[in-house]
């Protein structure tokens, strides 16, 4: 069985791959705004905030879809009437959630995705990281605090599947032991 994916690109993030279901076209065009768009349009403030405050978010991406409905009425890629799309963890952090986890900081502006902080980690350092210690980081326990808020209020986990994902691919191009227990052993 072969995995195909498709992009995906979440109301609030970077462009990532799915399982596709079968159902796309030959052909799929895949919308995206960067920040500035909804700040400009709705005000969103893209700052630390909006990162870490999964109710802020939700009610952001609220306007933020609503926007887009009323700025494209006739694309359908995005429905007016679903939730369960706005309690996300979707474009948290932006692209660098792993080189966080590594305790390389970001910097948050209030149109722009995070930019990774300038300072470069020195070779030292990096011999230093440890790939099987990237769940101790203070990012992940921000990251399950803000999952057990979805949970909670909104009462769905779709984003136990991201983080997996992302913590797996981090674990796999390290060549350690891949949470399943296949791989070398650190």
């Amino acid at each position: 069985m072969s995995l195909k994916l498709r992009n995906h690109i979440p109301i609030s993030g970077p462009a990532r791959r799915e399982p596709a279901d079968g159902t796309e076209t030959a052909l799929r065009v895949s919308l995206g705004f960067e920040p500035a768009w909804f700040r400009q349009r709705c005000g969103v403030d893209f700052s630390r905030r909006w990162h870490a405050d999964p109710f802020y978010r939700y009610k952001t991406l609220q306007s933020m879809k609503a926007e887009l409905v009323r700025a494209f009425p006739t694309v359908a890629y995005w429905d007016g009437t679903r939730t369960d799309d706005l309690a996300t963890l979707s474009g948290c952090y932006g692209s660098y959630m792993i080189t966080n986890m590594f305790g390389i900081p970001s910097h948050y502006e209030s149109d722009r995705w995070p930019a990774l902080d300038p300072k470069r980690l020195s070779i030292p350092e990096i011999d230093a990281l440890r790939a099987d210690k990237i769940l101790d980081a203070p990012i992940v326990a921000e990251l399950f605090r803000q999952m057990d808020i979805i949970e909670r209020e909104w009462g769905h986990n779709s984003w136990l599947h991201e983080l997996a994902g992302r913590a797996q691919q981090c674990l796999q191009y390290s060549g350690t032991r891949d949470f399943c227990g296949h791989g070398r052993a650190a």
